[in-house]
C-alpha cells in the first residue's frame, strides 16, 4: 500500500482554530512558501497549517481567488420531517444540493430496481447508491474534501466502490470523463482517498475526520438545530469515505450496491464537502426505509363465482365430497377464463392458460376453500363462503319466540307430567305456523324442538328452561302473619296443654280479620278448625301451614316462641303483705301452738284474698 503524504494527512487531520489575517500577512506567506502572486483581498479566516499543507491548499486557492468569500457570510441548516438535513456553515444551506446529491434506488439482489420484472423476494433488501459532487460544475479554488458515508446495518456488494470523474477540459468545450473501480484496500493506496471505518481499530480517526468533514470539530452554526442530527447520522454511519480533489470545476461520483441486514430499520446517507481554505462545510443528510413488493396474493385476486355450489349442511365447510370439490373448481374457472392478467400470474399458467393448468394452480380444501398458488410461491385462499353455499336448516333461520309468560311449577328441577305440558302448551301457542314437527320439555323444563327439514337431518333447537318455566310462588311466600300479644305462661320452656290451646286461640284472633290469609289455610270458622292450621310446640313456637302445602313442595309459616311467650311472675312477686296488729304471747322465744294459730288468723285478717294464693288453699 502507498504510504500516504504528510501534506495529505496535515490537510486531513487540520485544527478546528483559525487565525484571522490580514491581507498582507496573507501574501507573504504564500509568496514564502509557493512563490504564488496574491490578488488583493479582504480579510480571511485560514486554518493554522504546516506549510507543506498550505503548499498544497492555500496558495492555488489565493492565486485563483476562488472558495473564499469577499465577506463574511451567513450560515444556517434545516431538518427535514423525514429526518434528513441540510447544512452549511458560511452559506445557505438550500444551497447544499447544489454540491451534494445523494441517490438511492432500491432493487433486488440482481441489481433489477424494475419493480415490474424485479425478484419480489429480494427487493428492497438492496440498494444501488449514487453520491453525486458538484453535478453543476462549479469552480473550486482550494482542494475540497468530497466526502460520503456508508450506514450501518448493511454490506457493500462485493466489497467494491466505483468513482468516477467528469472534468471539464481547459479551453475547450468538451469534457473528459474517468471511472475506476475500488476496493477498501485500494481506495486507500491513494495519498488522496481516504476509508475510516466506524470500529475498535479505527474508532477514533473515523470520529475526528467525520468532525472535521461536518464542521462538528468547532465552530458549529447552530442556529439552524442540526448539531444534534449530524451526531446522530455519526453515530447510524460504519465508514467515512473521502476523496480529495485538486482544485477545478471537476464533476464526480462514488457509487455502490449495499444489501440491508434488516429492512425494517431506516438508514441515515450523509456527505458533504468540505475546504479547509475558508473552512467551508455542505452536508446533506438523506434517510432511506427499504420498500417492499407486495407478494402477487397480495395485490391479485381470482374472481368469485357469482353461482356457488350447494353442500348439504352436514358436510358444508368440514368434509366436502370429491364431486363437490370439483364443481367448486369448474364455477371458480368458469369465473375466471378470460382474466388473462391475473391467471397468467398462476403458477405454471406464465405461458398457457388452460382449464388444466388452472386446476393444477388451484386447490379446493376439504371446508370448501380454495388454495391459490402463484407464480412468486406465494399463496391465496378463497374462504368456503365465497366458493360454497348450503342448505340452511329451519333451526338457524327460523325465529322462535319464548313464551310471554314463564310457566309455574313446584319444582324448576323436576317438572310433573302436567307442568311439562303446559310448558309444551305454551311454546306451541308461541310459534303457530313455524315448521315444527315434534317437541320435547325434559324435567328441567328445557324444550328441544325438531324442525320438518327436507334436505339431511332434521335440524333441532333448544331452548333453555331459565327462560320457559319459573317457581311457583307459595302461599308461605305471600303472606306474613300478625304476632298477637305474647302471653304469659308459668313456663315458656315447657307449655301446658291449655296454654297452648290459648296461644292458638291468640294467633287465630289476631289475624282472622285478614280474609285473604284466614283463605290461605283454609278458612277456619273458629278455634277447633283452626287448630288444623295453627299448631303450637311445647316451647310457644307455632308452625302455621298452608292450604298448598305438600311433601315436595312446603308452605309454612313459623312464629318464634320467644316472641309469643313469656315468664309470668310468680305470687310472692305481685303480693303486698299488710302486717296486723302485735299479738301478744307469753314467751316470744318459745310460741305456743294456740298462740300461733292467733298470729296466722290475724294475718289472713289484715290480708283479704291471701288465703286463696297459699299453697293447699
Amino acid at each position: 500500500m502507498v504510504k500516504k503524504t504528510q501534506a495529505a494527512k496535515n490537510a486531513l487531520h487540520v485544527s478546528k482554530n483559525y487565525a484571522y489575517l490580514k491581507p498582507s500577512t496573507l501574501r507573504s506567506m504564500a509568496k514564502e512558501i509557493s512563490g504564488t502572486r496574491l490578488e488583493a483581498c479582504k480579510s480571511y479566516a485560514v486554518s493554522r497549517l504546516p506549510k507543506i499543507a498550505v503548499t498544497a491548499t492555500l496558495a492555488s486557492l489565493l492565486a485563483c481567488g476562488a472558495g473564499l468569500p469577499t465577506h463574511q457570510a451567513w450560515a444556517n441548516g434545516f431538518n427535514l420531517p423525514d429526518g434528513s438535513y441540510r447544512y452549511a456553515n458560511r452559506d445557505s444551506s438550500t444551497k447544499a444540493q447544489r454540491y451534494v446529491d445523494i441517490k438511492l434506488v432500491p432493487c433486488d439482489e440482481k441489481q433489477n430496481d424494475n419493480k415490474e420484472t424485479a425478484d419480489r423476494k429480494t427487493y428492497g433488501q438492496y440498494y444501488k447508491v449514487e453520491y453525486q459532487f458538484n453535478s453543476q460544475g462549479e469552480w473550486w479554488g482550494g482542494r475540497p474534501f468530497w466526502w460520503a458515508s456508508v450506514p450501518k446495518g448493511v454490506d457493500i456488494v462485493d466489497n467494491k466502490i466505483t468513482l468516477y470523474k467528469d472534468e471539464q477540459l481547459t479551453g475547450d468545450s468538451s469534457s473528459q470523463q474517468t471511472g475506476a473501480t475500488y476496493t477498501k484496500e485500494s481506495w486507500n493506496q491513494s495519498a488522496s482517498r481516504f476509508w475510516f471505518d466506524n470500529n475498535k481499530e479505527q474508532g477514533t480517526e473515523f470520529k475526528n475526520n467525520w468532525e472535521r468533514m461536518t464542521g462538528e470539530a468547532g465552530g458549529y452554526d447552530e442556529s439552524g438545530n442540526t448539531l444534534g442530527t449530524s451526531r446522530e447520522y455519526k453515530d447510524a454511519t460504519s465508514a467515512l469515505i473521502i476523496n480529495w480533489e485538486s482544485r477545478g470545476n471537476r464533476k464526480s461520483k462514488i457509487s455502490f450496491v449495499i444489501k440491508l441486514n434488516d429492512k425494517t430499520k431506516p438508514l441515515k446517507f450523509a456527505a458533504g464537502v468540505y475546504q479547509v481554505m475558508g473552512n467551508w462545510h455542505y452536508t446533506a443528510g438523506k434517510v432511506a426505509l427499504a420498500p417492499t413488493l407486495p407478494k402477487y396474493s397480495q395485490e391479485l385476486e381470482l374472481t368469485y363465482p357469482t353461482d356457488k355450489v350447494e353442500v348439504d349442511s352436514s358436510t358444508y365447510g368440514n368434509n366436502l365430497s370429491e364431486d363437490e370439490k370439483k364443481a367448486v373448481l369448474t364455477k371458480l374457472w368458469n369465473a375466471n377464463k378470460s382474466n388473462t392478467d391475473v391467471l397468467k400470474k398462476l403458477k405454471g399458467m406464465e405461458q398457457t392458460q388452460t382449464e388444466e393448468a388452472f386446476k393444477k394452480a388451484v386447490k379446493v380444501n376439504n371446508d370448501g376453500s380454495a388454495t391459490v398458488t402463484y407464480k412468486d410461491n406465494s399463496t391465496d385462499t378463497i374462504s368456503k363462503e365465497n366458493l360454497t353455499k348450503r342448505y340452511i336448516p329451519f333451526a338457524d333461520k327460523v325465529k322462535i319466540n319464548y313464551p310471554t309468560n314463564l310457566t309455574p311449577v313446584k319444582n324448576i328441577s323436576q317438572l310433573s307430567k302436567e307442568e311439562k305440558q303446559a310448558v309444551k302448551n305454551a311454546i306451541l301457542a308461541a310459534n303457530t305456523g313455524k315448521h315444527i314437527k315434534d317437541l320435547t320439555v325434559d324435567a328441567s323444563g328445557n324444550a328441544t324442538i325438531t324442525f320438518t327439514d327436507k334436505i339431511g337431518a332434521p335440524s333441532t333447537k333448544k331452548l333453555e328452561g331459565k327462560y320457559l318455566v319459573k317457581k311457583q310462588r307459595s302461599l308461605a311466600d305471600k303472606f306474613t302473619p300478625y304476632y298477637p300479644v305474647p302471653m304469659a305462661v308459668g313456663n315458656p320452656q315447657g307449655l301446658t296443654v291449655n296454654e297452648q290451646t290459648e296461644l292458638v286461640k291468640k294467633v287465630y284472633e289476631a289475624n282472622k280479620n285478614k280474609s285473604d290469609f284466614i283463605d290461605a289455610i283454609g278458612k277456619p270458622n273458629n278455634l277447633e278448625e283452626a287448630k288444623k292450621s295453627i299448631t303450637v310446640d311445647n316451647k310457644g313456637n307455632v308452625t302455621i301451614t298452608y292450604k298448598d302445602n305438600t311433601a315436595d313442595f312446603p308452605s309454612t309459616d313459623k312464629l318464634d316462641g320467644n316472641k309469643l311467650v313469656y315468664q309470668a311472675k310468680k305470687l310472692n312477686e305481685t303480693t303486698y303483705i299488710t302486717l296486723p296488729a302485735r299479738t301478744a304471747v307469753k314467751d316470744a322465744k318459745a310460741i305456743q301452738t294456740n298462740e300461733q294459730s292467733t298470729i296466722r288468723q290475724a294475718i289472713l285478717t289484715a290480708n283479704s284474698g291471701l288465703q286463696s294464693k297459699l299453697k293447699g288453699s
